[in-house]
């Protein structure tokens, strides 16, 4: 469900890097020590190539708001009431999503929204928004992706199915190699690899 809310919202950068995450627990605990030292720096890497996470400064930065389609009867979307509502409104918008965006919204933002009203029931109905960050650092341009949708979404539910059917597999797996990646051997070899200058290393330890 978590997914299914980040992406209801364009929030694209989060579902990816979530799924990310999952593919790398359902490898196994074998790769934790070796993948550490590139980690972040793939996350902000893949992090940066979607439209939501890269943030402007300056809101002015942005082009101009504009609405082809207002709201009906004017009123903005409210939040679900019930969880039968939140189930409706959510299965209402997943249709929406795989539809086309309407034109001029990837040209023009159709709505400033704060990052404290940035709920997934109010950005599920536009086709793109300038969304602020929580700090208050800038702002970022949400923009609907329908064939994006489609592909993560069937990503997420193969790879959630996958982590139910080999839980108790990887849970078995994990708890074995718990003292191994937890010993304070093998983090001592992981910060000694991590401070070791490429030009440093000899043939043996590439």
């Amino acid at each position: 469900m978590v997914d299914v809310k980040h992406l209801l919202s364009m929030q694209y950068s989060a579902v990816e890097l979530r799924l990310d995450a999952l593919e790398d627990l359902l490898k196994g605990p074998s790769h934790l020590h070796e993948t550490i030292r590139t980690k972040l720096p793939e996350i902000r890497a893949r992090r940066a190539e979607f439209d939501d996470a890269r943030i402007t400064k300056e809101v002015s930065g942005f082009p101009q708001v504009r609405r082809v389609k207002p709201p009906r009867r004017g009123k903005k979307p409210s939040a679900p009431k019930s969880i039968l509502n939140a189930l409706a409104t959510a299965a209402t918008a997943g249709v929406r999503q795989v539809s086309g965006v309407r034109p001029g919204a990837l040209q023009n933002p159709e709505a400033l929204v704060p990052a404290m009203d940035a709920r997934w029931w109010r950005l599920s109905q536009l086709d793109s928004a300038i969304v602020s960050s929580a700090d208050g650092s800038g702002a970022s341009w949400y923009k609907r992706q329908p064939e994006q949708f489609r592909t993560m979404i069937a990503r997420s539910v193969k790879l959630h199915q996958q982590l139910l059917r080999d839980w108790d597999k990887l849970s078995k797996v994990y708890g074995e190699a718990l003292p191994e990646f937890t010993s304070p051997q093998a983090w001592k070899q992981t910060f000694e690899a991590m401070t070791v200058k490429p030009a440093e290393q000899t043939p043996e330890s590439k």
